[in-house]
């Protein structure tokens, strides 16, 4: 997979025929700078080696509550009351730094968050969240505004290079080499015990494992931005337009919803007994039988799929009962009764 990555980046830079409409073909090959010269990476990438005026972080976190990061998403997850912080390294000015919730308001690093000239910068947009619920939410760190985040990733994916931090740091000849047995350690802290439902303790001895698979991400992440720099421009806009969507999320008419649930479920059981008398005794969810009612009645059906009945009902001329009886049974598409019993 790596090694596929890894050609077609190099296809895309060193040819003159790009299928997209940035201009690849204006990289230097094999070069570093060629990848900070791509229309909608800043220039600002040239400095970061010196990691000056950026702060590269990874937080590595738990939740010993049930809630699951994939499942429920970054912002819910981030504001679980059950959601905490294990460990955040943090890379400034040359340096490493950690931080874990027992330090509290920590004056360096909530300096950085406060200095509206030094900007922040993740692998994705995990950190944002965390940051926004648990490191101002609880802890009363400055908060951060959007504008001053760089996703590292998100210039990642613009450059056609892999969406995941492991998988890119061989394509930018990183010597850094993600910590697999480290990722699997944090996220064990996550399960709890089968038999006694208890969590794990994060001793000190797992804590100095957790801060080294930290530290070693967080490497990675500085050498991937100077690499790719971050976006600006049309790009950038987009980015920040895309958080924001995602912010928000989709708004939802819960009491309209509420009510057409208990509409429906107060006319199941009439639309049921519906069926049953014209079928002869036959429930919605019984498809063979179904099928060999209407076949009976003269329309053989390949399936009782939503598809297939719509076509029945669109194209072919039926007796009423039977019209009747599909109707029913896919009605609306994707909705029917075979969906609610």
């Amino acid at each position: 997979m790596e090694q596929r990555w890894i050609e077609r980046f190099w296809e895309i830079t060193e040819s003159g025929g790009a299928d997209t409409w940035d201009s690849f073909d204006t990289l230097e090959p094999r070069s570093v700078a060629g990848v900070k010269a791509v229309p909608g990476v800043t220039a600002l990438a040239q400095k970061t080696s010196a990691c000056h005026g950026f702060v590269h972080l990874d937080f590595e976190t738990r939740n010993t509550g049930g809630c699951d990061l994939n499942i429920s998403g970054a912002r819910l997850y981030a504001a679980h009351p059950l959601t905490e912080i294990i460990a955040l390294t943090y890379h400034f000015k040359g340096g490493s730094r950690r931080w874990n919730p027992k330090n509290g308001l920590l004056a360096p690093l909530a300096w950085c968050a406060a200095d509206p000239a030094i900007r922040f910068v993740t692998f994705g947009e995990f950190e944002l969240a965390i940051w926004e619920s648990i490191m101002a939410g609880r802890f009363d760190f400055p908060p951060i505004p959007l504008e001053r985040w760089d996703d590292a990733r998100a210039t990642s994916s613009y450059l056609a290079l892999p969406r995941s931090l492991e998988k890119v740091l061989p394509v930018i000849g990183s010597t850094v080499v993600k910590d697999t047995a480290g990722r699997r350690l944090v996220l064990s802290l996550s399960r709890p015990n089968k038999t006694t439902g208890a969590y794990p303790e994060v001793t000190a001895e797992i804590l100095q494992k957790v801060f080294a698979y930290n530290q070693s991400d967080v490497d990675g992440l500085a050498q991937i931005h100077s690499a790719v720099g971050s976006l600006e421009g049309r790009e950038r806009a987009i980015w920040e337009l895309n958080h924001r969507i995602n912010a928000r999320g989709v708004l939802v008419d819960l009491p309209f919803v509420r009510a057409a649930k208990r509409l429906a479920e107060a006319s199941k059981d009439a639309l049921v007994a519906e069926f049953e008398k014209l079928t002869g005794g036959l429930a919605p969810g019984q498809v063979a039988k179904t099928r060999d009612w209407l076949k009976g009645q003269g329309l053989g059906l390949e399936n009782l799929q939503d598809e297939t009945i719509q076509e029945a009902l669109e194209e072919q001329i039926l007796p009423a009962d039977v019209r009747r009886v599909v109707t029913l049974r896919g009605r609306p598409p994707g909705a029917g009764l075979a969906a609610t019993v």
